[in-house]
């Protein structure tokens, strides 16, 4: 015989839900699969957590120094769409040649574009084939003056 129809008739153990379930993890199956998508994004963002490319993008330096003064000289989304330049705000910083590629380019402005969310391409691939002027205007990037 079948354990599961052994098992008695349990409420689902997610706060709110009405559902009863024979599952031994006690959740009906609707609670089960978004659980399990959610335990499956914890695992990945623990594992980017370890990578060490991943590590320096939670670095001062990249959050609030490299990062803010990029997004400041660029703060309108740099993409051009067809011959004009996107209006939205940027706010992401995204990467022509991703670090996973070049470390060494990681904290370079010319390999860096300000995108609003919009136009940030997502991934990890970064975009080297993107050219400045015919897929987004050039970055302005300029170092604190010290006197």
């Amino acid at each position: 015989m079948n354990r599961a129809l052994e098992r008695p008739l349990k409420y689902c153990k997610q706060s709110g839900c009405g559902n009863k379930t024979r599952n031994e993890k006690g959740y009906c199956d609707v609670h089960l699969v978004k659980n399990a998508t959610a335990d499956s994004a914890r695992e990945y963002s623990r594992v980017k957590r370890k990578n060490p490319i991943d590590k320096k993008y939670d670095t001062a330096h990249w959050r609030l120094n490299f990062r803010l003064k990029i997004l400041e000289h660029n703060f309108r989304c740099q993409k051009l769409i067809g011959f004009d330049q996107c209006s939205n705000l940027a706010t992401v910083v995204h990467h022509l040649i991703s670090p996973r590629v070049r470390v060494d380019l990681m904290f370079e402005p010319s390999n860096c574009v300000a995108l609003c969310a919009g136009c940030h391409p997502g991934g990890e691939a970064g975009t080297p084939d993107w050219k400045v002027g015919r897929d987004y205007v050039a970055t302005v990037y300029k170092l604190p003056n010290f006197v």
